[in-house]
């Protein structure tokens, strides 16, 4: 009865539609840690002093997800130089990224585990609020270019050998 309402409703029609022709999966094991772990150097779960006490507790952290354009990262810049954080300190940037389409072969259709990974882009201050937009555009896209199946599988390894660490904010 539900389903025929949404049918004869054309803006959810494709959804319905996916509902209907995909089956959801589990299948863990596809991203279960590995035998024998490869870490790569997960600089999003590092274990970071705040000696510049410019630690924002999460509680007090606004989040918000958005596409990396100019606009945003402009704003991102904006906001750094208006902390006014010492020059040489380093800032992140989180990048998440969904892995599913880096897997070969491809993970099924209706597979629904996380194959979401953070790495991080890494600048100083000084180099984030003074070089060109496109260094902060170009330090993005590079971080987001070295995620392969293989990292996905690193970061299913780290969360067995650390204990599922929250990625760092400092």
């Amino acid at each position: 009865m539900v389903l025929d309402f949404f049918d004869s409703h054309p803006p959810w029609l494709n959804l319905i539609t996916v509902l209907k022709s995909v089956l959801l999966i589990w299948q863990r094991h596809l991203l279960n840690a590995r035998d024998l772990p490869h870490a790569y150097m997960h600089h999003e779960y590092e274990n970071r002093l705040d000696t510049n006490k410019t630690l924002i507790p999460l509680d007090n952290m606004v989040q918000c997800s958005f596409f990396v354009g100019p606009y945003k990262i402009s704003a991102f810049r904006c906001c750094t130089i208006v902390i006014s954080p010492n020059p040489d300190e380093e800032v992140r940037i989180i990048c998440f990224v969904d892995g599913c389409r880096l897997f070969n072969p491809p993970l099924p259709a209706g597979y629904y585990g996380n194959a979401i990974a953070t790495p991080v882009a890494i600048s100083t201050a000084r180099n984030l609020c003074k070089q060109p937009l496109d260094f902060t555009l170009e330090l993005v896209m590079k971080t987001k270019s070295k995620m392969t199946e293989d990292y996905i599988k690193s970061v299913a390894d780290l969360m067995v050998i650390k204990g599922r660490p929250h990625f760092t904010v400092v």
